[in-house]
């Protein structure tokens, strides 16, 4: 699990989940497939803290207070929508953990389970938002648990010329 601090005073950081996506950009002295692989909450048995990318000479100061383990509750995201520019879609599903849906903007989205293995489809609806030329806003939202509160990982990607080079 990764966390990146552009802190001077201090403060209180939780690290939520690890992050995979940044792995590579960090120099390590083990092999990669470790940092990205499936993490066992249940396993854990030790806890190490690392620096990278720390200027020869320059001091850090860290202080650990308790750690504890938290209760995580992996509930379903109920209703996933998207609303690109003031036009909302929302894709009537219930996505379990690890569950993601890919859409390309014409007919249904596709319903995957956690191995890629295509198990539904989803008819969305209302009319499909377009992303214009250069910046656009994106939100996500779902059905949220009044107790719990939902987290998704949501990726964009823009096909076409008119997207080169814009964001």
């Amino acid at each position: 699990m990764t966390q990146r601090f552009n802190r001077t005073a201090c403060d209180k950081h939780s690290l939520t989940r690890p992050e995979a996506e940044r792995v590579f950009d960090l120099p390590a002295e083990y092999l990669d497939k470790h940092a990205i692989a499936h993490f066992q909450y249940d396993r854990l048995a030790f806890l190490f803290l690392r620096y990278n990318s720390i200027p020869a000479g320059s001091d850090v100061q860290c202080l650990v207070g308790p750690v504890k383990s938290l209760r995580e509750n992996w509930l379903p995201v109920k209703n996933p929508a998207f609303t690109i520019n003031g036009h909302k879609v929302i894709f009537p599903c219930q996505l379990e953990t690890e569950q993601y849906i890919e859409f390309d903007g014409q007919g249904d989205a596709r319903l995957f389970d956690r191995e890629g293995v295509q198990i539904g489809t989803v008819k969305p609806i209302g009319a499909v938002p377009t992303l214009k030329p250069g910046p656009n806003e994106i939100t996500f939202s779902s059905d949220a648990s009044a107790k719990f509160s939902n987290r998704a990982e949501v990726t964009v990607i823009r096909f076409g010329e008119e997207g080169k080079g814009k964001e």
